[in-house]
C-alpha cells in the first residue's frame, strides 16, 4: 500500500527494463489485470496503480469520488513513486488522467497508450447524462448497493461486465469473485464496484488539458457498448493522435486477451518513441 492524502493506494510493481506506469480504470481491482500485469512485466519494469477508493485501495470516509479527488491522489502517488521519464498506459478514464498528470508536470512521462479512452468531454457528457450516473447520485445509493448478498452483488457485476464486454460468456465466476471481493470484504463501500464518481457540481470536469505527451489510442474493435462503434470509427478518423484497433475484444481487452493487449501496447509505445527520438 502507498499512503497518499486520504487514500491507502494499492500498487503492484514487477519486471525489469524501461519504467512503465499503468493506471487502471475506476472500479477495477488489480486482480482483473493480473494476466496483463504478468505479461507486461516480461517487457518492462511495471508499476500498476489501482484507482483511489476502488478495489482494495481504501479511502477515508471523507474521500470525494469526483475527478479532482482522483487526480490529486494520483498526482501524490506519482510524486511519492518519483515517476520520471516513464512510459505509461491509462485505461478508460485513466487515459485522461495520464494526460492531465503530464500537463501538470511535463517530463514525468515520455509516451502513453490511451486504452479505451475517449476525449475528456465525452466522459463529462456521459457522467452527467447516463442513467447509471443519475442513479448513483441518489442519496444513500452507495450504501444500498453495498448491502446486497453475494448473489446480488455478482448479479450487478455480471450485468456491468456483460454490458461492457464483447463476449457475454467472458465474466466467469472467477472474474466475478475478483470483481466483487473488495466490497464483500468491507473495502470501499462508498465506491464499491460501480463507477460512482459523484459528478454533481462538476459539469465542466474532467478538463481536456493541453498536453504535448506523445500518445496513441488503443481500442477494442468491438464491445464497450456496441452503439459506440461508429463513434469510435469517427473518432479514429478525426483524432489528432494515432489510433490502433485490437480485433475481437471489448472494453476488458486487457483481461480477455492479455497477451495480445500487452503486445499491442509494446508496439504502440515503440512506434511513439521511434517517432520522437532525436534520430528520426
Amino acid at each position: 500500500m502507498l499512503d497518499v492524502p486520504g487514500v491507502a493506494l494499492r500498487v503492484w510493481e514487477g519486471g525489469a527494463g524501461a519504467p512503465l506506469v499503468v493506471i487502471t480504470d475506476c472500479g477495477d481491482p488489480l486482480e482483473l489485470w493480473a494476466p496483463a500485469f504478468e505479461t507486461l512485466a516480461q517487457r518492462a519494469a511495471v508499476t500498476m496503480i489501482e484507482q483511489p477508493g476502488f478495489g482494495y485501495s481504501d479511502a477515508s470516509p471523507e474521500f470525494d469520488y469526483r475527478w479532482r479527488a482522483h487526480f490529486d491522489a494520483l498526482r501524490s502517488a506519482f510524486d511519492t513513486l518519483d515517476v520520471r521519464d516513464a512510459l505509461a498506459v491509462g485505461h478508460c478514464v485513466g487515459g485522461t488522467q495520464l494526460l492531465a498528470l503530464d500537463a501538470d508536470a511535463p517530463g514525468r512521462l515520455k509516451a502513453a497508450v490511451l486504452a479505451e479512452t475517449f476525449p475528456a468531454s465525452r466522459y463529462r457528457d456521459m457522467g452527467t447524462g447516463m442513467l447509471i450516473h443519475r442513479i448513483a447520485r441518489i442519496p444513500g445509493v452507495g450504501d444500498l448497493l453495498s448491502r446486497p448478498s453475494e448473489r446480488g452483488l455478482k448479479r450487478g457485476a455480471r450485468y456491468l461486465l456483460h454490458t461492457l464486454a464483447e463476449r457475454p460468456d467472458w465474466p466467469t465466476d472467477e472474474v466475478l469473485d475478483a470483481y466483487v471481493a473488495p466490497v464483500l470484504e468491507g473495502h470501499n463501500p462508498k465506491g464499491g464496484l460501480l463507477h460512482i464518481r459523484r459528478w454533481d457540481g462538476e459539469v465542466a470536469e474532467p478538463v481536456e488539458r493541453a498536453s504535448a505527451l506523445p500518445a496513441a489510442h488503443l481500442f477494442g474493435a468491438g464491445g464497450h457498448f456496441a452503439k459506440f462503434l461508429d463513434e469510435r470509427r469517427q473518432y479514429a478518423a478525426e483524432c489528432n493522435r494515432p489510433v490502433s484497433l485490437l480485433d475481437g475484444t471489448g472494453h476488458f481487452l486487457f483481461a480477455e486477451r492479455p497477451e495480445a493487449f500487452a503486445s499491442a501496447v509494446a508496439d504502440v509505445l515503440d512506434d511513439l518513441t521511434d517517432r520522437t527520438s532525436p534520430s528520426t
